[in-house]
């Protein structure tokens, strides 16, 4: 046991569930690059509401923390500094 697999602190969006067939279901995976590739194209150009405690500065750039990434419910991409799903993904 390694921990918690990387899809558990994400939504699964309920349209790529709808396309595992249902014998397979509870039994097979959707792949973390399909599952976030949804969500960047869902999500492209939505702006998030920040709220108090989900960033700080650090050298005049905002930081966002893992409560912001993980209430946001998906990961960008970009190697953030607090991303939860890369620590998920390094561990599995």
């Amino acid at each position: 046991y390694k921990g918690p697999c990387w899809c558990a602190k994400v939504k699964i969006p309920d349209e790529l569930l709808a396309q595992i067939p249902p014998e397979a279901h509870n039994k097979a995976c959707l792949c973390r690059d399909c599952v976030m590739a949804f969500h960047r194209k869902q999500n492209a150009g939505a702006k998030q509401k920040l709220l108090p405690g989900d960033f700080y500065f650090e050298g005049g750039l905002m930081v966002f923390t893992a409560t912001y990434h993980l209430r946001r419910g998906w990961c960008c991409g970009s190697d953030c500094r607090h991303c939860p799903y890369a620590q998920a993904i390094a561990t599995a």
